[in-house]
């Protein structure tokens, strides 16, 4: 069983970040008790203390500014081999799809037990020797599917986690695309990084105000400059690609080295992370039925 913990950096966002990422673990079966946010300095922890109810989390830890910055600083604050799950803080739903007769029949519905999943996370990491896993990086059922994908494959930033290493190699060295960054270094030292296919977020990517926002940098040209630097770093496994209709720089991933075959890079998930919440007058009924059962019993073993 992981005793992993939940570590949220956050930016200027304390007024949203309870009816969002908090609001989503804490509705999930995720114990507050595991939950940690990073801020930038005193002021901002000041202000998240003041705008956060201290029931959903259990304590917050100033670090540093930059979202590459803290996350290398998260990396430095825990001990080796710890497992950390690290979320971004505007995260609205996180789901798991649902197959149907075609692709146009497939459904997400919301996981109600995270906690199930995150532990499920880890133990995969485990099996095939990976210290990085995510889920699936667009919130649409067509495209996704119930694969467990153990080779290169892109792990987007606002649901991951990993086992903790202190390790050169790791560190980042940009702001936009840390996730791109984030994935192939961890996939360049171990040849594995975990994805759940059927499992993703919804967020509001590059639109909440607040996190890499508020540093009111040009993210496009930024973008560019990463996407270049990571090819040039990783030229067997990362191709500069421009989007057809946005021109918005991005990175595809692919290990042109990996000789094994397709069906080999994967298993079937299985597990189901969702199910139907009871209602309290659900649970009365069915505790009543039980009763009422239960005095027939007695009833006719009496005649």
């Amino acid at each position: 069983m992981s005793n992993y913990i939940v570590v949220i950096p956050s930016y200027k966002r304390s007024k949203n970040i309870s009816d969002k990422t908090l609001h989503v673990l804490n509705s999930k079966k995720v114990n507050p008790k595991n939950i940690f946010i990073f801020v930038a300095n005193e002021e901002e922890k000041k202000d998240y203390a003041r705008e956060v109810d201290k029931k959903l989390y259990n304590k917050l830890i100033v670090g540093v500014k930059g979202l590459r910055n803290q996350r290398n600083f998260i990396t430095k604050y825990y001990p080796n081999g710890k497992h950390i799950v690290e979320l971004d803080d505007d995260i609205e739903e996180v789901s798991q799809m649902i197959e149907g007769k075609t692709k146009e029949d497939r459904k997400l519905k919301p996981v109600n037990n995270l906690d199930a999943f995150f532990k499920d996370a880890f133990k995969k990491c485990a099996e095939y020797g990976a210290y990085l896993w995510g889920v699936y990086p667009v919130y649409n059922a067509f495209f996704m599917s119930k694969k467990i994908t153990h080779d290169l494959r892109f792990v987007v930033g606002p649901l991951w986690g990993k086992i903790n290493r202190h390790d050169k190699d790791l560190v980042l060295h940009r702001d936009e695309k840390e996730d791109v960054e984030r994935t192939l270094r961890h996939y360049d030292k171990d040849k594995s990084v975990i994805r759940f296919n059927d499992i993703a977020i919804k967020t509001k990517f590059y639109t909440t105000p607040g996190g890499y926002q508020a540093a009111n940098k040009d993210r496009k040209k930024e973008a560019l400059k990463s996407a270049k630097y990571l090819a040039r770093i990783y030229p067997r496994y990362a191709t500069l690609w421009l989007g057809k209709k946005s021109r918005h720089p991005e990175v595809r991933l692919r290990d042109k080295d990996d000789g094994s075959k397709l069906e080999e890079r994967y298993t079937i998930n299985k597990k189901k992370y969702y199910g139907r919440k009871r209602s309290g007058k659900s649970t009365k009924r069915r505790k009543g039925a039980k009763a009422r059962r239960k005095t027939l019993k007695r009833a006719i073993r009496r005649r």
